[in-house]
């Protein structure tokens, strides 16, 4: 006898012509195989009558007559050689989704209950030593470092497992991991299909066995509506935005053995679109093959996001579904209806099936409009508080709840984007120790005593403010003449007129790093950085540990750098005031030379991107840039350097024809310059779009 898996993998079980009915046929022969069908083939989805029917006798089946039983009878056959189709085909799924059409809501958001946490006494709590893996997918390798900066908040052990889309990105992100001391970090090249959830059931489904605890997470852009933006950071701050939070989630696990999910509450603005959606035939497809039915009419929870932490043995029966690669949709960016997102709303269902209860928990200051989170005083309240609040889906006796459409909520709290902010940029109460070593180098354009005395002044005068005193400034000068009012720290570089900018900063940081910094602050001429400009650059930069370019704010821009206003993340960078780590100069050997200073930062930027580094605005680091030299004012100079970085990158052919154009008009003829391609793998790290390309190539 066949298995009923091995019933859903027989594509021609499945596909066999069900034989006919004769609705003349005897009533009580058509409930007996009728039975006899539901028997073998488990739980379907049917009304009361039906089912009170199959526990009636023969006799009073005979009563309610030929043509009922019949339609009856057929109704169920064609549901079942629909859920009899392969499992996930599109005609099984058509059919249960025109069947049972949910309502698209969630549970009522007053009685929607979660904790609050931290706990205040989970740091008092016995906790034991446990196992702990982090299994991460990332699609965007550059989000490697903000992982593993929430990472950092666990406490105890945690092996790291990270799924990516090729060799290139494996390496980037293994790199990122560089100095991971809590637990080992492993990378797996996985196809770019299902999402994140496939790797997690498919790539990864040989971790589990070996952990008690599992934290599921991955790089999620939610770039098809500005309202989720803050999506990701918001889930990864509820579920690891501190070591208390941590201690907290593992506590509730260990005081509760009958815990197997624990969840951040919603997102608010996903909260108005929670429910089935298109997602509940292939759900209930999937649910019939882990052994259990889903209630349309019941409202629906799930850990939205599909981020959360998890007893592993909570998860076996999606585990045991052994879901292959191909079962999943091919990636075509959809945002819904996919088996990827079908298993997202099955979370909580498994965990119930697997014999566990689940929870939410929230902070409330990052909630403007989620009611109900409760706060819990002492141990004795986490128990109380599963009795009076806990809920299953699964229970077809347990208590009802009524549907709720929430209202549009524009985002998450003020304290929410402070927080986030803040850990982007490192900020943190007390006065960090950097342990750094900072150069800062001026390439000076000509013989300008009050712009040296005036720059060199302000970099003195910042390097103080953070504790560097005695760090070098090295400024390069076409002139010996030294500068009235000089500090010792001073170094002066003689250069050459001819050495473009590039070269003259490629001189300067050699030295610097020669000399022993970890740091190189690259200022352009006439910048003159603010009191705590060069502390607040180390500190971001300590915060992406060392692994990123960060990039200071003029006061006054007219095109300000078009950086993302929660992470500060950017395109790409200028060299006006640019903080550059010793790591990022091995790798890259500083400025393209062949570049001018308008275009060289762009370059850089992207090259770093293409090696592992990150590129950072710092809105802390301001700087004026009023007595700014025109580093780059020959137009033809400029377009040329544009129509190397094009051939360089193999940019877009729109781009170049505009370069072309705009030479024509302006009576100029642009060399055929000569450019060897970066390689095909970091063609993804740049960004001709971006708004400062197109600014200097205009």
């Amino acid at each position: 006898m066949r298995s009923r898996g091995a019933l859903h993998r027989n594509p021609q079980i499945w596909n066999a012509e069900m034989p006919a009915v004769d609705e003349a046929s005897s009533a009580a022969d058509e409930t007996l195989q009728l039975s006899c069908v539901l028997a073998r083939f488990g739980p379907l989805q049917a009304r009361s009558g039906e089912v009170n029917l199959l526990n009636q006798s023969g006799g009073r089946a005979r009563r309610i007559g030929l043509v009922r039983v019949a339609t009856l009878f057929k109704r169920t056959l064609r549901r079942l050689r629909l859920r009899a189709l392969a499992p996930f085909s599109a005609s099984a799924a058509a059919y249960l989704q025109a069947e049972f059409v949910p309502r698209s809501a969630g549970r009522d958001l007053q009685i929607d209950r979660s904790i609050a946490i931290p706990l205040p006494w989970a740091n008092e709590a016995e906790t034991r030593r446990v196992r702990i893996a982090a299994v991460v997918h990332l699609f965007y390798d550059e989000l490697a470092i903000e992982i593993r900066r929430y990472l950092e908040s666990v406490e105890e052990s945690v092996d790291v497992y990270v799924s990516t889309g090729n060799q290139h990105q494996a390496e980037l992100i293994r790199t990122a991991f560089n100095g991971w001391r809590n637990g080992s970090i492993e990378v797996r090249v996985v196809p770019n299909i299902g999402r994140d959830i496939a790797p997690k059931l498919v790539a990864f489904k040989d971790v589990y066995s070996h952990y008690e605890y599992v934290i599921l997470l991955h790089g999620k852009r939610s770039t098809h509506a500005s309202v989720l933006a803050p999506w990701r950071q918001f889930t990864l701050e509820s579920l690891l935005g501190s070591k208390n939070v941590v201690t907290s989630i593992v506590t509730i696990f260990d005081n509760q053995p009958s815990i197997g999910i624990v969840a951040a509450q919603h997102f608010e603005p996903v909260r108005r679109w929670l429910g089935w959606g298109s997602n509940f035939a292939r759900s209930q497809i999937l649910a019939h093959r882990m052994g259990f039915n889903l209630d349309p009419r019941r409202p629906l929870d799930f850990p939205s996001g599909s981020m959360f932490w998890a007893r592993t043995a909570a998860l076996k029966p999606l585990l045991d579904l052994d879901l292959r690669y191909q079962d999943f949709d091919p990636e075509k960016g959809q945002q819904d209806g996919t088996l990827a997102h079908a298993v997202e709303h099955l979370f909580f269902f498994a965990c119930e099936h697997a014999g566990y209860d689940w929870v939410k928990t929230g902070q409330p200051e990052l909630y403007e409009s989620t009611p109900a989170i409760d706060r819990l005083e002492e141990p004795r309240d986490l128990s109380r508080w599963l009795c009076a609040n806990g809920y299953r889906l699964t229970a077809p006796y347990g208590k009802r709840e009524a549907w709720s459409e929430s209202r549009a909520v524009s985002g998450p709290s003020g304290e929410f984007f402070l927080r986030v902010r803040q850990r982007a940029l490192g900020v943190t109460d007390g006065k960090a120790d950097l342990g750094v070593r900072v150069a800062v180098g001026i390439p000076l354009a000509g013989p300008d005593p009050i712009q040296m005395t005036d720059a060199a002044a302000a970099v003195i005068h910042a390097l103080d403010h953070v504790g560097l005193a005695g760090h070098r400034v090295l400024v390069g000068s076409e002139h010996r003449a030294e500068a009235a009012g000089q500090s010792g720290c001073i170094r002066y570089i003689e250069q050459t007129q001819s050495q473009s900018f590039a070269e003259k900063h490629n001189e300067l940081m050699s030295q610097a790093f020669a000399g022993g910094a970890t740091h190189y602050i690259a200022l352009a001429p006439g910048v003159i950085p603010h009191r705590g400009a060069i502390e607040a650059m180390l500190t971001a930069s300590a915060a992406n540990f060392h692994r990123a370019l960060v990039e200071g704010v003029p006061v006054e821009a007219k095109h300000p750098a078009p950086y993302e206003p929660l992470c500060f993340e950017l395109p790409d960078v200028r060299a006006d005031c640019l903080l550059i780590p010793r790591p990022a100069f091995e790798v890259l050997e500083g400025f393209d030379i062949q570049l001018s200073a308008d275009i060289m930062g762009i370059d850089l930027g992207w090259r770093a991107r293409a090696r592992g580094f990150v590129l950072k605005a710092c809105p802390t680091a301001l700087f004026d840039d009023g007595k700014l030299q025109p580093q780059c004012s020959d137009a033809q100079a400029l377009l040329t350097s544009v129509q190397f970085l094009l051939r360089k990158w193999r940019g877009p052919t729109w781009l170049s024809e505009h370069v072309k154009g705009l030479a024509v008009r302006l009576g100029l003829e642009l060399p055929d310059v000569l450019a060897e391609s970066v390689p095909a793998e970091w063609l993804p790290y740049s960004s001709f779009e971006s708004t400062f390309v197109q600014e200097n190539s205009c």
